[in-house]
């Protein structure tokens, strides 16, 4: 079997990651021992890591990937906590399950099959509804609304209750969540469990990011991306790297407690469908540190430098430059000319 070597080697700043293949039993036979090299190295089993590149392990038809690449292993780095609900609304006269919720800053809105339906959130106080296929996410977009209907996205006035306009869905039916950040729809993928980033006015996929459980809300927040799952009588809230679809934080929701829709009110709570209990739940995001805030602002507002800056050499301070300067009047450094004589 392939185990990792205990044994480290350092070339300058890399890490190389080894392995140490070990020889199966010499009582083994040669078809027994084909198999063995077939499934010795799984994809965790084979971490290889060589400037953080990808590799690809030689006993294995599978490419084996560094820790920073392995979806399998994404997980390691990320805030766990518990789901802190503040506050329940419903469950409402009329209304069997929630399938999507959107805020549009004064009104939460939500979907239960047939119908589009919204209510104070202070007073938690039923206002209208809008007669219209409403069968998953709900978005809104500072002026529309807009509402999965089965294998489409439809485009709606508020103010008219009218469908103004109609979309194709990136899942064919099967999408979830929906929300709308940077000037386009983002649509959760259920079964497939994929977000993807949509164009309002074609339906055009512009981008893909992969989960490893279902999608069943979407939602921005301050600039992060977090979805909703559920997945064998288990759910969660997830905060995921846009780019690389990375978990960076999980809120467990209570045993048997489901989310069926997610959306922000802009600040530090999440509004939370029930979906069969016809209640929408808050839950209020965790206050991370302030050196993890940091750390996450600065990483998102900080661009990548290319590889060949990466690779570029140091300049070196020169004897007239300003930290020569800084280290000559601590008394570091007589490289620096003196001040001349007045």
């Amino acid at each position: 079997m392939c185990s990792p070597s205990s044994r480290m080697v350092n070339h300058g700043r890399a890490r190389l990651w080894r392995l140490r293949l070990e020889p199966a039993s010499a009582q083994s036979s040669g078809h027994s021992n084909r198999w063995q090299r077939r499934a010795r190295c799984s994809r965790l089993a084979t971490l290889e890591r060589v400037g953080g590149s990808p590799r690809r392990c030689q006993d294995s038809r599978r490419s084996c990937y560094s820790p920073h690449h392995c979806r399998a292993t994404r997980i390691g780095r990320m805030n766990r906590s518990n789901a802190d609900i503040v506050r329940e609304y419903g469950p409402f006269q009329g209304v069997d399950q929630v399938n999507g919720v959107s805020y549009d800053g004064q009104h939460v809105w939500f979907a239960s099959g047939d119908k589009l339906n919204s209510f104070d959130p202070s007073s938690g106080k039923m206002l209208r509804s809008i007669d219209v296929a409403a069968h998953a996410g709900t978005a809104f977009d500072g002026k529309y609304l807009y509402q999965i209907a089965e294998d489409r996205i439809q485009k709606i006035d508020p103010k008219t209750g009218s469908v103004i306009a109609t979309i194709p869905a990136p899942g064919g039916g099967g999408d979830s969540g929906l929300t709308w950040a940077e000037g386009a729809l983002w649509v959760g993928q259920y079964r497939n469990r994929k977000i993807y980033q949509v164009d309002p006015e074609t339906g055009r996929i512009l981008r893909t990011i992969e989960s490893n459980r279902f999608v069943t809300g979407v939602t921005w927040v301050d600039g992060e991306l977090w979805h909703a799952t559920w997945e064998a009588d288990k759910s969660d809230l997830r905060r995921i790297d846009p780019g690389t679809g990375e978990v960076l934080e999980i809120i467990e929701m209570p045993s048997g407690v489901g989310v069926s829709g997610l959306e922000s009110d802009g600040g530090d709570e999440f509004f939370c469908g029930g979906e069969k209990s016809g209640k929408i739940r808050v839950v209020r995001r965790p206050r991370r540190s302030g050196a993890a805030s940091r750390r996450d602002r600065s990483a998102r507002a900080r661009p990548r430098a290319s590889r060949a800056e990466r690779r570029r050499p140091r300049e070196q301070p020169t004897p007239n430059s300003g930290s020569a300067r800084r280290r000559d009047r601590r008394g570091r450094c007589s490289s620096a000319p003196s001040a001349p004589a007045r």
